[in-house]
């Protein structure tokens, strides 16, 4: 495994794969505000010099901006967009306000008019139906379906749950199915999280082996198959 983040943006580039690249707080803060906002600046000079001029590779500003106004998050999103003016705005993704929860409001800015929306929703925020869930989602993002890219979303997957199967009364399979047919249906882009995270019941991908002979594995088939009918696979 790659311990390195350049090695793994750079073998995934080499694979042909599209990479968001995003700031994200340290884990000793956790107030959804920047840590250290020179450094801050500092490392998405450096980023998006050794990137912006790959197709490939899009720029997500800040993880979860929960610690800002409205206004004092459109204005950190305004200024990075005029720093970093060469890049083209639809390889750049503004995350929605709040914990990402909704976009409409910076989708509604002129401003960003071009950018990307990066929204994120997760059963244990609620307990809804199937069709409560799909109604949720849409309001989420209005009538921004086309710029929004969920950058989150998922539900424990090593349970040994069905998520091909009828919902029931079971919140998370009502989640999954019902965000998957919101996202085939409306064309809405969606990233699974996590895909690996070693210990995380949501991780749709176990690692196995050691050293340089690392195995993957699946933990839920019908997961995969929910998230790739939410591809339009």
């Amino acid at each position: 495994m790659y311990t390195n983040p350049k090695k793994i943006v750079d073998k995934a580039l080499g694979k042909n794969m599209k990479v968001i690249l995003s700031y994200w707080e340290s884990a000793s803060s956790r107030n959804g505000t920047i840590d250290d906002v020179n450094q801050f600046w500092c490392v998405w000079q450096t980023v998006v010099n050794k990137y912006g001029s790959n197709g490939n590779v899009f720029f997500e500003p800040m993880n979860e901006p929960h610690g800002y106004t409205l206004a004092q998050l459109t204005s950190i999103y305004a200024e990075w967009l005029s720093r970093y003016h060469n890049v083209t705005k639809g390889r750049i993704i503004l995350d929605g306000s709040g914990y990402s929860e909704n976009v409409n409001s910076i989708g509604s800015d002129s401003r960003f008019s071009s950018c990307l929306l990066a929204l994120h929703n997760y059963a244990y925020w609620a307990n809804r139906t199937q069709s409560g869930w799909e109604a949720d989602w849409r309001s989420r993002y209005g009538n921004f379906a086309s710029r929004t890219v969920v950058t989150e979303f998922g539900a424990t997957m090593t349970t040994g749950k069905n998520y091909t199967g009828a919902a029931g009364n079971d919140n998370e399979i009502a989640y999954i199915v019902g965000a998957t047919n919101v996202f085939r249906n409306d064309r809405v882009a969606s990233v699974y999280w996590p895909g690996l995270r070693d210990n995380d019941t949501y991780s749709i991908q176990r690692r196995g082996g050691s050293g340089t002979n690392i195995t993957l594995t699946t933990t839920n088939a019908s997961g995969v198959s929910r998230i790739r009918y939410g591809w339009g696979l």
